[in-house]
């Protein structure tokens, strides 16, 4: 895969381009992403999966939905979306036993899902849920394809959350900017 922009390597560039994606033909995958989940050639990494014969199982998204129709706060059923070819469970106030019902049917996990590295943004809370679910049902390969902080990431910096700040807006007591790329912060959770 020959890529528009080298500068910048996104772990769905590694995963496709050093052929990674091979070893994982075969499996049943549930993938969380969202629509900006691309390549660096500005593709869909489903769409990039899906063309290699990968077998999605289920697409897990966090606020918004897939495609960021939906306002902040808004609950977003489960639902099939017919150009993804997959159903969508939503991990954002949605009942998690479908969420639980696409891990169990599932061999590996993926996340490939953008984070701006700051503690209100609701990503972060997401990926741990979803990190935290997929370890009670055990047996799980977990793949995090990362992403750079388009904020620089290099700094964590502000005030500490409260124990009685604790939210899906602030799940940890972790400062107001964090890293912003989820391999690191879940390391350090």
């Amino acid at each position: 895969m020959r890529r528009l922009n080298p500068l910048v390597s996104l772990g769905v560039d590694v995963f496709l381009g050093e052929g990674i994606w091979r070893a994982y033909r075969g499996k049943r995958i549930s993938i969380m992403c969202n629509s900006a989940s691309i390549t660096s050639n500005y593709t869909y990494t489903v769409d990039e999966m899906l063309f290699r014969e990968l077998k999605i199982q289920g697409i897990i998204v966090p606020e918004h939905g897939f495609w960021g129709y939906f306002q902040a706060g808004e609950e977003v059923q489960h639902y099939y979306d017919r150009h993804l070819g997959s159903w969508v469970y939503n991990l954002y106030k949605a009942s998690r036993e479908e969420v639980k019902r696409a891990l169990e049917e599932s061999e590996v996990l993926i996340i490939d899902i953008q984070d701006l590295g700051l503690r209100f943004y609701t990503y972060i809370s997401a990926v741990l849920d979803l990190l935290h679910l997929a370890s009670r049902l055990g047996g799980k390969e977990i793949l995090i394809l990362d992403r750079p902080n388009p904020l620089g990431g290099i700094s964590v910096e502000g005030p500490i959350a409260r124990e009685d700040m604790i939210s899906i807006v602030s799940p940890y007591k972790i400062p107001n900017k964090i890293w912003g790329n989820h391999r690191r912060n879940c390391k350090a959770l």
